[in-house]
């Protein structure tokens, strides 16, 4: 929605002597004025009568009528009761009547309004909702708390009424948040839709315990499915939803969500349970007659038809902080069966989607040291519909310690880092044989030398990196292996800076020198190391592998030159443009398999060439990317390139294109196909149209298999009093070996009638916020 729309096609004013108090108080407590223009008749102790344009007021509080009548209490002769009659105006701060009669007591502190025509202001994320209808009569007992009878009640403009709710009692308990409607009926458009002899609202954003507005959708592999959310407000810190649930293709689903805050940690637990799934008993029953029985698909055949029908998913996560220095993590996640996320919970934005983390960690933080400790493992899911994938290595225990002391005596710094890690694997999933396993001590203490200047900087590094391996299941290879080198780097920089006038432009020119001696490491394990894609920050790493199985061997100097253009009044920047190139004074040999058949770098004597570049055209444009491009075999190795534009939070579009070469993790093609390449285009937009609609839209398109991955399209409509939103997505749930995908189409679908609350299935903001960069999600405003 662009800033400043007013959707609702007006507003309301306040009127000067309710801005200037926030709340009036109990009516018999304030000071009161009376006056009138013309004729008074005065009782002292009887009953005065004034006409013309009467006026009562207090602080935060008017009334005006063409007549008032005062009546005296009988034993002190104080005012006690007012009648107003005749086009009476009630103010106080978010509320307005206009009536026939208005009758104040103020011994009993309560006021009786008939034949009224009402407005209330309640609060929303956007500001001001303004809540209005005609009552019979009003009875407002204090600030926070009226009653309705005979009343309608809706968030419409009143020229423009698309809903409104007519009810024989309306009771709004503004100390509480919440309204109640008896013996009401929903109209849409003066038709009446549903009649509800009892229901409870929300007149502002605090929780209550009741049931929410009913949930529906429907996706192709499930079908039409309906739930009835039950809201538990537990206490002010935690409180937990409960859905039951119908699944045409399914059955009977009961989904539990519960949170929690407290000082010191915070929480979700999400489980969902279904008795008796119906549509994956067939898919089991037919598991032996769809699937050719081969010694590579019998270990998936046995374990489908060992799943329940019974099926459920549990997640768990947890921050807790224990005291200045120590903090933990928990994070569970269970599902039942190899195919319950394809089904259920398929998340089209998670790379690990066969792969279910589970880890609790410890951590410490100090001035001069850290610690992590750590458990961690994985439910490694094999659906039969879907490539075979790699059981994950766990971490039983991981154990991490570093100190960092940045000033020793002669201007030297110390650094140490240490690692222990076991490291467990259950056995191949097709051939049943044991797979290598083992504890692994990494010790890797440094001396540094920084010489650093406003302009310059000069920073020798000498590490001593140590690998120590005691190993179970090796094949007739050794038990014990251990890895001693050193590293020995020069990292250094100029700083130059000119003024161009309305732009300050920089030169930064970078040189790494790094050495490391070879050694033969084939026989070491690979547990947890990978060979990433050669990137500009690639140039001044001192391994060019992630993890600590392998250490490159290196004689080598980076030459890298950086150079900014930064707005001379702000510092913004305007433009970076980086480039650089790694040359090998002696070809590299290490590589994470003895043939090197996966190392682009391995034997060369250059690297590739890389560049990135960060561009703002202006405030609403800007661009991003990155190319590396290996000069030897002319071939593209990575690239990236992303436009964002962005002139308002309801203009967005983003255009990207990612290539990284055999980069694609999730596929176990031919070696040398293009098909393992990570290949693929995104296109995100979410673009205002007009007062009301916006249009929503994102596209991940696999090059490589020439396929989407996701997408998604729809529309949301904002009205002033009610809100709509339609999704309709489309997921690759499973691809296997022959390249045939299955997808999972989902819709969904949102109405808000606001003050009220959303009718729909699940929510798509999370959705569109994970894949539209830039989206902020105003739905519920």
């Amino acid at each position: 929605m662009p800033c400043g729309t007013n959707i609702c096609g007006g507003y309301y004013k306040e009127p000067a002597i309710i801005l200037s108090c926030s709340s009036p108080g109990d009516i018999d407590a304030a000071t009161t004025t009376i006056t009138a223009e013309h004729t008074v008749s005065f009782s002292a102790t009887g009953t005065s009568e004034l006409a013309g344009n009467i006026n009562v007021t207090q602080p935060g509080r008017k009334i005006s009528a063409d007549k008032a009548l005062l009546y005296r209490d009988a034993t002190s002769h104080e005012i006690s009761q007012i009648s107003l009659l005749g086009n009476v105006h009630y103010y106080e701060p978010g509320k307005h009547f206009v009536a026939q009669t208005v009758f104040v007591d103020l011994q009993q502190k309560y006021v009786k309004i008939n034949k009224a025509l009402y407005r209330l202001a309640k609060p929303s994320p956007r500001g001001v909702l303004n809540a209005w209808g005609q009552a019979e009569c009003v009875i407002r007992k204090s600030d926070t708390d009226i009653t309705l009878k005979n009343a309608s009640y809706t968030t419409c403009s009143p020229i423009n009424q698309t809903w409104n709710i007519i009810a024989s009692k309306l009771h709004l308990d503004r100390e509480h948040g919440w309204g109640e409607a008896i013996n009401s009926f929903l109209y849409i458009h003066d038709r009446p839709l549903i009649w509800v002899p009892y229901f409870s609202f929300p007149i502002d954003n605090r929780r209550k315990t009741g049931f929410l507005f009913p949930t529906a959708g429907y996706s192709n592999t499930n079908g039409f499915n309906i739930g009835l959310p039950y809201y538990l407000n537990l206490a002010p810190n935690y409180d937990a939803t409960i859905v039951p649930a119908y699944i045409y293709r399914r059955g009977v689903e009961l989904e539990t969500h519960f949170r929690y805050i407290t000082c010191n940690s915070a929480g979700n637990l999400n489980i969902e349970y279904i008795p008796y799934d119906s549509n994956f008993a067939h898919f089991r029953r037919l598991a032996m007659t769809d699937w050719e029985v081969t010694p590579q698909t019998i270990p998936f055949i046995d374990r489908l038809e060992r799943a329940s029908d019974g099926r459920g998913m549990l997640s768990f996560t947890d921050c807790t902080r224990f005291n200045q220095h120590w903090w933990g993590n928990l994070d569970i996640n269970y599902v039942t069966d190899d195919y319950y996320l394809q089904d259920f919970a398929y998340n089209p934005f998670n790379s690990s989607r066969d792969q279910l983390l589970n880890q609790a960690e410890i951590h410490y933080a100090s001035d001069n040291w850290r610690f992590l400790g750590r458990l961690q493992t994985f439910q490694s899911l094999h659906p039969i519909n879907q490539q075979p994938i790699f059981d994950q290595y766990s971490r039983l225990p991981q154990l991490y310690l570093a100190s960092d002391y940045p000033e020793w005596p002669n201007h030297l710094a110390f650094q140490i880092n240490s690692e222990f890690v076991n490291f467990e694997r259950p056995r191949d999933f097709i051939t049943g044989d044991p797979k290598m396993t083992g504890q692994r001590l990494h010790l890797q203490p440094s001396l540094v030398y920084p010489i650093i200047t406003p302009a310059t900087f000069f920073i020798p590094k000498l590490q001593l990196d140590g690998t120590f391996y005691n190993l179970q299941n090796t094949m007739n290879q050794p038990t014990q292996q251990s890895r001693v080198l050193p590293i020995f780097n020069i990292d250094t920089g100029v700083y130059f800076e000119k003024d161009l006038g309305c732009f300050k432009q920089t030169l930064e020119p970078r040189l790494f020198y790094l050495f490391v001696p070879e050694a033969n490491q084939n026989n070491i394990p690979v547990f947890d190391t990978t060979l990433p894609p050669f990137s500009f920050a690639q140039l001044f790493r001192t391994n060019r592998f992630v993890g600590y199985d392998r250490l490159g061997d290196a004689n080598q100097l980076s030459l890298a030159l950086t150079s900014r253009f930064l707005n001379s009044d702000t510092g913004e920047q305007k433009v970076r443009v980086s480039i650089g190139q790694t040359v090998y004074f002696k070809q590299a040999n290490v590589c994470l398999t003895p043939d090197c058949n996966n190392d682009f770098y391995v034997h060369k004597s250059i690297s590739p060439l890389v560049g990135e570049v960060n561009y703002y055209f202006n405030h609403d444009w800007n661009a991003v990317g990155s190319v590396a491009v290996d000069p030897e075999d002319q071939g593209l190795n990575n690239a990236s390139l992303q436009f964002h534009y962005r002139p308002d939070p309801g203009h967005i579009f983003n255009i990207g294109y990612d290539f990284v070469r055999k980069g694609d993790t999730l596929t176990t093609y031919q070696l040398n196909s293009s098909q393992n390449n990570l290949n693929r285009i995104n296109v995100a937009l979410a673009w205002q149209l007009n007062d009301h609609w916006q249009a929503l839209a994102n596209m991940n398109y696999n090059l490589s298999h020439g396929h989407p991955q996701a997408y998604f399209y729809g529309f949301q409509y904002d009205s002033c009093c009610w809100a709509m939103r339609v999704v309709a997505s489309r997921i690759v749930t499973a691809e296997n070996i022959n390249n045939l995908v299955t997808y999972q189409t989902n819709f969904y679908v949102q109405l808000q009638l606001k003050g009220l609350g959303n009718v729909g299935n699940s929510d798509p903001g999370n959705l569109l916020m994970s894949s539209i960069f830039g989206y902020q999600d105003t739905f519920r405003g």
